[in-house]
């Protein structure tokens, strides 16, 4: 069972599974490794009636689906096991086969870059080769084939590949060459056959050709492709006797097949029966090309169809089709009005604009456009344009209250209450209750004091139950004379007519954080997220508390539902927590979303390189800060940071070149620790030590020339003078910084005592430093301390939300229950053990640790099914990792299963041939 010391943020879905859905999956299994396909296919969905979400179900679905021929059923079921947390290396290729199958190229080059991470593999290279050659992208293709052989020597799946590339450039002797290697390494592999039988045909050596087809149709008498390959043969030999047989050999294989069909009736034509011909193309037109579009682009159908488009959410065909609709015809408003919000969603302020203008150029009494305008203008971040719009919108249409509203809105984010003001006193409906309200408040942020007391007193006399105006009143208590109590009797006030109040909840929790009372804070943003859980200000609070109490997966499950391509803030705070849990997985996918819209935000291209950097892509890394250097090429603040990420990725080059560039453009930016570090990597440690001195001296910065110090001595390795560098700043102010770095140096020089003490302490100030917990809990398990680890995770604040904790202090239980005295006690732990584990499993069942933690605790507890159910989602998640197949093997050896326990021992002794379980596990399954 595998233990995490990293903290790691995870999916927290719901996720349930039943001995049924076990039951049926087994049974589909060994029908599966028995040719029974179509007996397969039904026990694997009866396996996913009972748990639609069963994981290894929905693999074995997949693969089914492509043993049978439906690859479309192959795609959804591969791509909702991705979703599911399958482990990539098991899922993706097969994937990306059926998409190139179905001539999806653009979506399996998509997947590939998504899975980068994959490139270790050969087969990474290959499938990206087929995509490339799909495209007549040869050049690209041939350097993935060369790749793809360099790191698979001897594969004849990609020699054949490479072979068909230099056969399609009509490079004859090279495709010869690549498949005397093909067949070399695989003498009868079909595709290779079949290529070699196509490249004799085209030289004219009909007999050669006939030779390799015989060779596959000895072994399958009904494979589709050779007998095509052979009905095309004796087409060239002008054979068309033996041809017609061969065509109607394939109707009888597959009657539907429009391949076979048209090649019946080309035969046909060819001996003179052109009637008969026809018939049987007419019959398969459909199948091969589909019903002729005839329809007819009249003004007002055209417009018609593409407002029907819009309105049914398929934007590109209604964006197509009112940009037809422009060029064929004059300009239209409504044209331009749908057009401009499609902008606005894809996200191109400046487009939306333009087709906004335009619509109220075209048509100035249309209300609707005005305010479609206020939000282009409002998300492009132009707010004197924004406001003119609203305002002309305002003048035009006085009597809409809708355009009042949007008018008074922005006149207040921008902080122009005295306008709203004068809007407000000389508006028809000045004396609605809502009117009042508002004119309240807009004393109240207009500093008008006086005057919004008055107007709270006289709506307090009237409407004392209206909860808005009791929030008003205690925000004026706030205001005016910092009386908190007064202001939290008004709040609470409100919560009584409605205790789902949102602004009441927020206003407590605002007054509870500033007397720092985290837990009175935390309740009322639970208690506004019950009555609505999709309130984003209380979900960006309570996520921003959780990341100043470390509770880095809690703000992840807080941010996540409101991240999307148009949400960057939100999106760019997740994808920095995605990368301090090392969520990179994630943190691609979402990363992948945001630059549909901010491709080249500052922001997000340095995040962007972190994240490849972390990948180690670090040529992609330097790539992206390239880019950087461009965009940022004339502002000294930014080329500075980006210095600094250059330097962080080992960049040097580039980083003296944006140093340069720094020098050249401004005199302000102090560039000497920049400078400082390119000498650190240069090893010019004598410049290093000149800099940090002199200013070390001017005391400018002190903490980071310390720290560069600290860097210099290890890279001299005086590691004992750094650690007692380290000791003296942590001893003058004990930052988080110092810590990490001294608890690194203490474990790299093993002095376990002194980084247990350090760690210890640190933890008794700082209770919620989930990474000092890791840490310390680990160190523990190094020095066979499993009581100080199990305490130091017990004691974590924050323990029921931390998935992998829970899970860790599972497996410590469960290892004391197997060194337990008695069985009284072995049962104690491991009831123990079992709790934790289903509490992480709770927080995260679809992480494969987990899952195999469950499913090897609940399996030697006895529940042998239950447990063999967990511990296949686990190998499903993780195809990579021996233990887990120890597990597996153990298990269904437990569960009288000797031929898969067979299967999985043999995975298990390849991928962890040394492992403490052989030995157990072997003698189980032999016995």
């Amino acid at each position: 069972m595998r233990l995490f010391c990293l903290i790691v943020s995870l999916f927290f879905a719901v996720s349930s599974y039943a001995n049924n859905a076990i039951k049926y999956y087994e049974q589909a299994l060994a029908l599966y490794h028995a040719k029974d396909i179509a007996a397969a296919e039904i026990e694997v969905k009866n396996s996913l009636k009972q748990d639609k979400n069963y994981l290894p179900a929905r693999i074995l679905l997949a693969e089914i689906q492509v043993s049978l021929g439906n690859l479309n059923g192959a795609e959804k079921e591969y791509q909702k096991a991705l979703t599911l947390k399958a482990d990539p290396n098991a899922v993706v290729f097969p994937l990306v086969e059926v998409k190139l199958a179905l001539q999806k190229v653009a979506q399996a080059q998509q997947l590939l870059a998504q899975y980068s991470s994959l490139q270790v593999n050969a087969r990474f290279y290959y499938l990206r080769a087929s995509a490339y050659k799909a495209q007549l992208a040869f050049a690209q293709a041939k350097a993935d084939y060369q790749q793809a052989i360099a790191l698979q020597y001897q594969n004849a799946e990609v020699y054949t590949g490479l072979a068909d590339l230099y056969f399609q450039q009509n490079d004859i002797d090279a495709a010869k060459k690549q498949l005397h290697f093909a067949l070399t390494a695989q003498a009868d592999y079909f595709p290779a056959l079949l290529l070699s039988s196509e490249v004799d045909k085209s030289l004219g050596d009909y007999v050669q050709a006939q030779s390799k087809l015989a060779k596959i149709l000895a072994v399958d008498d009904k494979n589709k492709q050779a007998l095509f390959a052979q009905a095309s043969l004796y087409l060239a030999q002008s054979k068309l006797p033996e041809a017609l047989t061969i065509a109607m050999t394939l109707k009888e294989i597959a009657p539907e097949d429009p391949y076979a069909k048209l090649l019946h009736a080309t035969l046909i034509a060819q001996q003179g029966h052109s009637k008969e011909a026809r018939r049987i193309l007419v019959d398969i037109s459909q199948q091969l090309s589909g019903i002729d579009d005839k329809y007819k682009h009249t003004q007002q159908v055209l417009l018609l169809s593409a407002t029907v488009d819009f309105i049914n959410q398929n934007p590109h065909s209604a964006k197509k089709q009112f940009l037809r609709y422009l060029e064929l015809y004059s300009d239209d408003a409504t044209a331009n009005r749908y057009l401009a919000i499609i902008a606005f969603r894809e996200g191109n302020m400046s487009k939306a604009a333009a087709y906004v203008e335009k619509a109220i150029a075209i048509n100035p009494n249309d209300s609707d456009v005005y305010l479609i305008a206020g939000q282009i203008y409002q998300q492009a971040n132009l707010p004197e344009k924004q406001l003119a719009r609203l305002k002309a919108a305002h003048e035009r249409f006085s009597n809409v209250q809708q355009i009042q509203d949007h008018y008074l809105s922005a006149l207040l984010a921008q902080n122009k209450f005295a306008q709203a003001l004068d809007i407000l006193a000389s508006s028809n409906q000045n004396n609605s209750l809502q009117n009042k309200t508002l004119l309240a408040y807009m004393q109240l942020q207009s500093g008008l004091y006086e005057q919004a007391h008055q107007s709270t007193q006289a709506l307090l006399d009237s409407h004392a139950d209206k909860v808005e105006i009791l929030q008003l009143a205690g925000e004026l208590s706030l205001k005016t004379n910092s009386d908190i109590e007064q202001a939290k009797y008004f709040f609470e006030q409100a919560l009584v007519l409605d205790e789902g109040f949102a602004p009441a909840q927020l206003a407590l929790a605002g007054i509870a954080l500033q007397a720092n009372n985290w837990q009175a804070v935390e309740q009322h943003y639970k208690k506004v997220l019950d009555h609505n859980p999709n309130n984003t200000l209380a979900l960006q609070l309570y996520a921003d508390l959780a990341i100043k109490q470390q509770r880095f997966p809690l703000a992840i499950k807080l941010l996540e539902p409101m991240a999307n391509e148009n949400n960057y803030q939100t999106g760019n705070a997740l994808l920095n927590l995605y990368l301090m849990t090392n969520e990179l997985e994630k943190a691609q996918e979402l990363l992948a979303l945001l630059e549909q819209n901010y491709a080249l935000d500052h922001d997000l291209l340095l995040t962007k390189s972190r994240i490849q950097a972390k990948l180690e892509q670090i040529d992609l890394a330097k790539k992206t800060l390239k880019i950087l250097f461009g965009l940022v090429y004339e502002q000294p603040n930014e080329l500075a940071v980006l210095a600094q990420a250059q330097l962080d990725i080992g960049d040097i080059s580039a980083a003296k070149k944006t140093i340069s560039r720094l020098d050249v453009i401004s005199t302000d930016v102090d560039t000497s620790y920049l400078l400082a570090q390119v000498y650190l990597a240069d090893n010019n440690y004598g410049q290093v030590d000149k800099l940090i001195n002199a200013n070390l001296v001017k005391e400018k910065r002190a903490d980071k020339w310390h720290m560069l110090k600290v860097r210099l001595l290890i890279a001299q390795y005086d590691i004992e003078q750094a650690i007692e560098l380290l000791e003296s700043i942590y001893a003058q102010q004990e930052s988080r910084q110092t810590m990490q770095w001294l608890s690194q140096l203490y474990a790299e020089q093993q002095q376990a005592d002194k980084l247990i003490k350090l760690l210890a302490t640190w933890l008794k100030r700082q209770a919620n430093d989930a990474w000092a917990v890791a840490q310390l809990s680990s160190v523990a398990i190094s020095q066979d301390n499993l009581a100080l680890a199990i305490e130091t995770l017990e004691q974590y604040p924050n323990l029921a939300e931390q998935p992998l904790f829970l899970n860790n202090l599972a497996n410590y239980y469960f290892r004391q229950s197997r060194q337990a005295q008695n069985e009284q006690q072995a049962q104690a732990l491991s009831l123990k053990a079992l709790n934790y584990a289903k509490q992480a499993y709770k927080l995260a069942p679809e992480n494969a640790a987990i899952n195999d933690t469950l499913g090897w605790i609940t399996v030697n507890r006895g529940q042998v099914a239950q447990g063999l159910g967990l511990l296949r989602e686990a190998s499903a998640r993780d195809s990579q990792n021996g233990e887990v197949f120890y597990h597996l093997a153990y298990a269904l050896a437990k569960a009288d299963n000797f031929s898969q326990a067979k299967l999985a021992f043999e995975k298990a002794v390849q991928l962890a041939p040394e492992h403490p379980l052989l030995s157990e596990v072997k003698a189980i399954i032999q016995h």
